[in-house]
């Protein structure tokens, strides 16, 4: 499951956003982006501890080699701006 953090950092907010667009609901969308929002951040924050304990994380859409297939590198910088993004979503979210 830990290998898989970066894609899931992307795919979940492009899902529940597809989702929240098709609902009418305005309190479950606030329900929803709220959750998903607090995951992400948790996602955030793992995937943070992750590098500081070792170096680069990588992982590789649908098994193609490099020069073929997309590549997600997670170094201390996007980790640490990941982090830092989520911070202020979960904190836009609880206050706004």
């Amino acid at each position: 499951m830990s290998s898989s953090l970066p894609v899931l950092q992307v795919i979940i907010p492009l899902l529940s956003a597809v989702i929240c667009a098709l609902l009418k609901n305005n309190t479950l969308v606030k329900v929803i982006s709220s959750i998903v929002v607090v995951v992400s951040f948790s996602i955030a924050l793992v995937l943070f501890s992750q590098v500081y304990s070792a170096d680069v994380i990588k992982y590789s859409l649908g098994g193609w080699v490099v020069p073929y297939g997309i590549e997600l590198k997670v170094n201390i910088f996007s980790a640490t701006m990941l982090v830092l993004v989520n911070f202020i979503a979960v904190m836009s979210i609880l206050y706004g």
